[in-house]
């Protein structure tokens, strides 16, 4: 399997996935021509007034999604950094 570089999009107070497409559509054209693949993930798991729980807690809803995801489970073997359950 090839190594990748996984970047994971998290959008702001008040946010949506959505507003995260052209940055994600960007790193994925990137990443066709880099040396390593990115591979860019969206998270969709909280929205709206979810995004006020905190960081702490929204960073663990992110990482449990992504876990959960099949994306996550492809991509965990793959990853060229740490990778934290």
């Amino acid at each position: 399997m090839q190594p990748v570089h996984l970047i994971i999009l998290i959008h702001g107070l008040y946010g949506t996935p959505s507003n995260l497409a052209v940055i994600r559509s960007e790193l994925e054209e990137a990443g066709r021509h880099a040396e390593l693949p990115i591979a860019a993930y969206t998270t969709t798991s909280f929205t709206g007034s979810h995004t006020w729980d905190g960081i702490d807690v929204n960073a663990h809803r992110a990482a449990k999604e992504v876990c959960g995801s099949k994306d996550g489970k492809e991509l965990k073997g793959r990853l060229t950094g740490r990778w934290i359950d």
